[in-house]
């Protein structure tokens, strides 16, 4: 899953932790921590739950369900909404062109 790759190794970064002190910090080998971070494997259940608890962000952000902000991402099409946006996001959880947003002035 490259969403957890990606979202992994940012919070990594933001730690300021190599992949040997991360490696050492969740008690794996450092090529551990590299096949995670290039989408080659990815942490069991206990272990995800572990790093969304010691980068304090929850596991559904980890795994691309929802945004940093915990705001939920969702597959799919949002479109002619009551705010004229136009939104499509891809499987992986990134928005897909532009998002527009008409605003209409009512008449006095």
């Amino acid at each position: 899953m490259k969403v957890f790759a990606e979202n992994f190794r940012i919070e990594r970064i933001k730690k300021g932790l190599s992949q040997h002190t991360t490696a050492i910090v969740f008690k794996v080998d450092r090529t551990t921590i590299s096949t995670w971070e290039r989408g080659i494997s990815e942490p069991d259940y206990m272990m995800l739950k572990n790093i969304a608890d010691y980068f304090d962000v929850s596991a559904d952000y980890l795994i691309g369900r929802e945004d940093e902000g915990g705001a939920p991402i969702k597959n799919g099409n949002i479109t002619n909404n009551s705010n004229g946006i136009n939104v499509q996001i891809n499987g992986n959880g990134k928005i897909n062109g532009n998002i527009q947003i008409n605003h209409h002035r009512k008449r006095k």
